[in-house]
């Protein structure tokens, strides 16, 4: 008897745990798959979100390089700009030391210039003395002319 009876009660808890059991593993089951469906739409939501800001940080990315090749390009043109200024000032250089002798072959001309016009000053008050003293002989020869020509018309008269 004590054994019959504690046998059934035994297979009773038996299949009662293993009912238990089964019951546990379906909820396990189930709690794992809303878990795992959870996570996998979490995952898909990440990986839509990882996508998107790919595709921005791609866009970015192609911003960028494309603002690095103008300023590359500005770069070049500054430097460009700078080579030419440089030989625009060079230009400019030579032509202010052109421009300098220049200006001391003018100075150097302006004191030549000076000293000739001195010089024919001088030249000219001399030549205004010469006039003089020729116009002053001219007088004197005319005088004489005058007074050969009454001398000599005194001859004549004396003559006939």
């Amino acid at each position: 008897g004590i054994n019959a009876e504690y046998g059934n009660q035994l297979h009773v808890f038996w299949l009662s745990s293993s009912w238990l059991t089964q019951e546990v593993s379906s909820l396990w089951m189930k709690l794992n798959l809303s878990v795992t469906k959870v996570l996998r739409s979490e995952a898909q939501n990440d990986l839509k979100k990882l996508v998107t800001d790919s595709e921005i940080l791609t866009t970015m990315k192609k911003k960028l390089v494309t603002d690095l090749e103008d300023l590359m390009q500005v770069k070049r043109r500054l430097v460009t700009d700078s080579e030419v200024s440089m030989q625009v000032t060079k230009k400019l250089d030579t032509d202010l030391e052109v421009l300098m002798q220049v200006m001391k072959i003018l100075v150097t001309a302006s004191e030549v210039l000076m000293q000739v016009t001195k010089k024919l000053d001088t030249d000219l008050e001399v030549l205004m003395q010469v006039m003089k003293r020729l116009v002053t002989a001219s007088e004197v020869l005319m005088q004489v002319t005058k007074k050969l020509d009454t001398d000599l018309d005194f001859l004549m008269l004396m003559k006939k």
